[in-house]
């Protein structure tokens, strides 16, 4: 539930490139089992939309792309225990409200 609120959110924030209902049963049709944290649960979700089978317009795909970046320095970020520089990355695509 958590992480469909946060992407939700994140669609909110970009004008809604999304429908809401495909980002839900987006999070339910991909299996997200061998996750244990929600920042786990985001990133594979992340990791799913932007595989390049999905089929979405220009502007999607952008953010989506511009997305897994984030993702991207995030898990950087972890790896060499940068966390505090990870809050200011999350704050870039999910701001506080």
């Amino acid at each position: 539930m958590t992480l469909v609120l946060l992407m939700k959110y994140w669609n909110y924030r970009n004008e809604k490139p999304f429908d809401s209902q495909f980002l839900e049963k987006f999070a339910v049709e991909h299996s997200y089992s061998s996750c244990n944290t929600i920042t786990e649960y985001l990133f594979e979700m992340i990791s799913d939309l932007h595989h390049p089978r999905n089929r979405f317009t220009e502007r999607q795909r952008g953010l989506v792309n511009k997305l897994y970046e984030h993702r991207r320095k995030l898990m950087k970020m972890g790896e060499h225990d940068l966390l505090k520089f990870g809050e200011l990355e999350l704050n870039e695509f999910l701001p506080s409200v």
